[in-house]
């Protein structure tokens, strides 16, 4: 009697679901692990990730091993990348993941003027280093280092901006750009030092009124002939 052995082929893996980064959030280009889940069936994986969000991208990395992650090398600030996984096994290749989109931040301006904890004028002109991508910025200048009592300059083209303020307070202060988070903040003050001495001000002293003698006879002549 012969005996026959059956041989069940693999089906090809599953369709890849991506898990992190969460698609089209913004965050730090350092920040670039990506995850997927564990297809069934996979034996290892095909990963694929550029700015381009056409299927031609740019990076394509095969991972031999069925961990579902993989670390990029450093991003680069404010641009928008589009990644997708495929699972693989000695079948065939899977089907392509739905495409990912992470934005990567740009970093926030660099403060120049007023420097921190200095003086400036009752109009500075609040200046910021340039930010490589940026559209336009934000200005936000308050009393307090909350911002709950501030004014806002919203799409300033330039790197600096002339503003007025009070004489003899504390500012806080902070600028954006576009498409990335507020700058460290920092506080100046307004006017120089004596802007800032407490206590009531001192009335200046009468100067002392000096007669010559033909002014004193005079005077008294005046005095007479009113009597």
């Amino acid at each position: 009697m012969r005996s026959f052995t059956t041989i069940v082929a693999l089906e090809i893996p599953e369709k890849v679901t991506l898990v992190s980064p969460i698609n089209n959030v913004y965050q730090h280009p350092y920040s670039n692990v990506f995850v997927w889940n564990i297809a069934a069936r996979a034996e290892s994986y095909i990963f694929k990730y550029g700015i381009n969000p056409n299927p031609l991208f740019f990076n394509e990395y095969a991972l031999d091993n069925p961990s579902a992650t993989f670390q990029a090398i450093p991003l680069f600030f404010g641009l928008h990348y589009h990644w997708r996984v495929k699972a693989v096994n000695s079948t065939g290749e899977g089907e392509w993941s739905d495409i990912g989109v992470l934005n990567t931040i740009v970093l926030p301006p660099v403060l120049t003027f007023p420097e921190n904890n200095g003086r400036a004028e009752t109009t500075p002109d609040m200046s910021w280093e340039a930010v490589s991508g940026a559209a336009s910025y934000t200005l936000q200048v308050g009393t307090d280092s909350l911002f709950n009592n501030s004014f806002t300059w919203d799409n300033i083209i330039e790197t600096n901006k002339t503003i007025k303020l009070i004489m003899g307070q504390k500012y806080f202060w902070r600028v954006k750009t576009n498409n990335s988070n507020y700058s460290p903040v920092q506080f100046f003050f307004t006017g120089g030092v004596q802007a800032f001495i407490a206590g009531p001000a001192r009335r200046p002293k009468k100067p002392e009124v000096q007669l010559t003698l033909s002014q004193v006879w005079d005077n008294i002549a005046k005095s007479n002939r009113r009597a």
